[in-house]
């Protein structure tokens, strides 16, 4: 590990990659040992940064059952899509009018190359990660804290479904080409396009994660209904 940075700041950022990125799987239970073992370094370091890790709801510590990996339902992922779109696409409507964001354009234009880039080479883990660092300047061009304090534990919980979706090459690729839509639409300080389309771009991202893992319980809750009647909208926006 680096020495560059606190250990304890390490040591969360390598088990939150393991999870982000599939290592830890949804649901396992994750020990002391086995994390001394994987990480090499003592409890003391591990302990605290399962405790931030807790608080931002990647892990869930439960009661005779130890700490094990957010392993959300079905309905409890659709809903974290369905409030990150209605969120971010304010995020994206006030970063439009916002002249903060040119401080930001920069980035976001090196993040949408770099996703390009790693897209050409079918580099999963690069994809993932530039998508959250797209999303995450997106909200940092906002300008709005209250905006930002609200989404953090849905944005930590979303990376999980978020490398799972992007490790389907076409999903990918229509990711990237939407962002690079965003970004022009941010450039533009075009609000109302903007966060109407950001809101899309991530309901739809839901559709399709609930479309491939539905079942006969989940079309009888209210979240199915909410989508199948928010992507009638959305195509009767577009055409």
């Amino acid at each position: 590990m680096s020495t560059s940075e606190p250990l304890y700041e390490q040591v969360y950022e390598s088990i939150k990659k393991k999870i982000i990125f599939g290592i830890y799987r949804p649901g396992e239970r994750l020990t002391d040992n086995r994390l001394v073992e994987d990480l090499g370094t003592s409890r003391t370091p591990i302990r605290e940064a399962i405790q931030q890790l807790v608080r931002q709801g990647l892990l869930v510590n439960e009661p005779n059952k130890g700490v094990t990996v957010f392993n959300p339902t079905l309905a409890h992922a659709a809903e974290i899509y369905a409030l990150r779109a209605s969120v971010e696409g304010v995020a994206a409507g006030l970063a439009a009018v916002n002249e903060v964001r040119k401080r930001y354009l920069f980035y976001m234009l090196e993040e949408l190359e770099r996703s390009e880039k790693a897209f050409d080479q079918n580099e999963i883990d690069t994809i993932t990660e530039s998508n959250l660092k797209f999303h995450d300047l997106i909200i940092e061009s906002s300008g709005s804290e209250l905006l930002k304090e609200f989404l953090e534990n849905l944005k930590s919980q979303s990376m999980v479904l978020r490398h799972n979706s992007l490790t389907i090459k076409r999903r990918a690729e229509v990711s990237l080409v939407e962002h690079r839509q965003i970004y022009e639409m941010l450039k533009n300080g075009k609000s109302r396009e903007a966060e109407e389309f950001t809101r899309k771009h991530i309901l739809s991202a839901g559709f399709r994660f609930l479309n491939n893992n539905k079942n006969d319980e989940i079309e009888s809750l209210p979240i199915f209904n909410y989508y199948q009647e928010r992507m009638k909208e959305l195509l009767e926006i577009s055409s």
